[in-house]
């Protein structure tokens, strides 16, 4: 690139002056060829169909640029314009955009959180209205302290039943409130409050079932078939007694294979997460307790995460040590513990915790914000293929950008990393399945159609997803990216 930019500079310097136009002309177009065939999915060769498609995409684009014209939606916070992008032609075939699968999405907060609320009058259920926590529990007895019935609480409630799930639904979810002002502090406590909410309900399996089985429903309705889901295992409970992690698993195995009856081109796979404030011990028995089961049921159970906020949370340096063990633990197994690292959610400069993923044999980092600051981090994951889990909208709600144009994914893309396009928790962030953060993506990073068949098709290319169920998910979505395809052009 150097060399092609210092011979454009000579030419236009040593050119007559009636040759100017013609030869700037040509090496402008060199150098932006050159830079665009860099781009993620360059590479790919276009159908005819695939080619119009193209044309109709960047027609939507610039129609709903004109549509938005001085309030364009990426530019300002997600709650203020969402009225806006509901209405948009853009967003409308993002959601029939076949997407292939997750690969970020935390099980307690993908869907509507309406269904949390709408268990408040249950007979069991009791909420602590007294320390401004409004924690929920699912339990036979009460649980003690300040605890009173769901339908005790909306009694004394003023505006009763329905003004209480109405305000505890805004307890649970992002708003354009206090939250979305400042450093990301306040979004952050808000964020991690919504999970002690919602914690003593999600973890009784009944409803936790239900949940989960909702949010297939959705997903599905976004053209998504394949879900790698991050969930914390241990304390879930029904109504006898708390489930070992092997009693849950085998509760999910079920619900899945209930769930195929219906819709048989749908699965699930399960990522281990723990938090990133724990000690040393508690996080080192969770991987080694993930490394068993990882080998145990090898399809299902499929590595590691460490979760929550780096800013005030423990480096993935200070778990060197007990990764470390963990790897040479590995050596008495038939396979190695796979690790997906939360890190780079922060746009701290200071923050090193990419480097350490790394290091330590990430085969995917969720989030990866931060990495713009280190170019030779970038060049090294883009060697080994490492790929990004880019969450657009909740990047912008946890105060990391405001302006979706600046996200640092946007050059991500354009150096031709591998990237896809998750939406970490959907419905804590109020709005349903993935398509809203393509909408972003396509919007605001100069996104062409290679580009955006690139990003879904990563999905299943970057996914744990191996042999004959790899080629039947991207078999199905080949067929329906064909469809897809089909559909535009004829359409317009």
């Amino acid at each position: 690139m150097k060399a092609v930019l210092l011979l454009a500079l000579v030419c236009v310097l040593s050119a007559a002056v009636d040759a100017y136009d013609k030869e700037y002309d040509a090496l402008r177009r060199l150098v932006i060829d050159e830079n665009r065939s860099m781009r993620l999915g360059a590479n790919l060769a276009l159908t005819e169909e695939e080619k119009k498609a193209d044309t109709i995409l960047a027609a939507m684009r610039e129609a709903e640029i004109k549509r938005t014209e001085g309030d364009f939606p990426p530019q300002f916070n997600f709650y203020k314009m969402k009225d806006t992008i509901a209405l948009s032609p853009v967003l409308a075939l993002m959601h029939r955009l076949p997407k292939g699968g997750i690969l970020h999405g935390h099980m307690e907060a993908m869907s509507d959180m309406h269904f949390y609320t709408e268990q408040l009058m249950r007979p069991d259920l009791y909420i602590n209205m007294n320390d401004r926590s409004y924690e929920m529990r699912i339990s036979k007895e009460h649980p003690g302290g300040d605890f009173v019935l769901g339908s005790e609480a909306a009694n004394t409630f003023p505006g009763g039943e329905s003004a209480l799930k109405n305000f505890l639904f805004t307890q649970m979810i992002m708003t354009d409130g206090p939250e979305m002002s400042g450093d990301g502090v306040r979004a952050w406590k808000k964020f991690g409050n919504v999970f002690r909410i919602i914690g003593g309900v999600v973890n009784y399996l009944p409803l936790r079932l239900q949940y989960m089985r909702q949010t297939f429903d959705g997903l599905v309705a976004d053209k998504v078939f394949y879900w790698e889901v991050r969930l914390i295992t241990g304390g879930v409970f029904n109504d006898t007694h708390t489930l070992s992690v092997e009693e849950e698993l085998a509760a999910y195995r079920s619900l899945l294979a209930d769930y195929r009856v219906d819709v048989p081109q749908f699965t699930f796979k399960i990522i281990i997460t723990t938090s990133r404030s724990l000690p040393h011990d508690a996080v080192f028995e969770t991987m080694k307790m993930t490394l068993e089961l990882h080998n145990k049921y090898p399809d299902f159970v499929i590595g590691f995460d460490l979760v929550g906020e780096e800013d005030t949370g423990h480096t993935t340096y200070y778990y060197v040590e007990d990764v470390a063990k963990i790897i040479r633990l590995s050596d008495k197994y038939e396979r190695p513990l796979p690790l997906f690292f939360h890190d780079g959610e922060t746009a701290r400069t200071g923050n090193l915790n990419v480097f350490d993923a790394i290091l330590l044999g990430a085969r995917r980092i969720a989030h990866g914000f931060n990495i713009f600051h280190y170019p030779a981090l970038m060049e090294t994951m883009k060697e080994l293929n490492v790929t990004l889990e880019v969450c657009p909208i909740s990047n912008q709600v946890l105060r990391l950008v405001d302006d979706m144009r600046n996200h640092p994914a946007s050059s991500y893309v354009a150096r031709g990393m591998s990237v896809t396009i998750n939406s970490d928790d959907a419905g804590l962030l109020n709005y349903d399945g993935v398509y809203w953060d393509y909408y972003m993506a396509f919007m605001s990073w100069d996104v062409d159609i290679r580009t955006l068949k690139a990003l879904a098709r990563n999905s299943l290319e970057a996914s744990s997803l191996a042999g004959s169920e790899r080629a039947v998910h991207l078999k199905l979505w080949e067929s329906q990216w064909a469809a897809f395809v089909a559909d535009l052009v004829a359409g317009h």
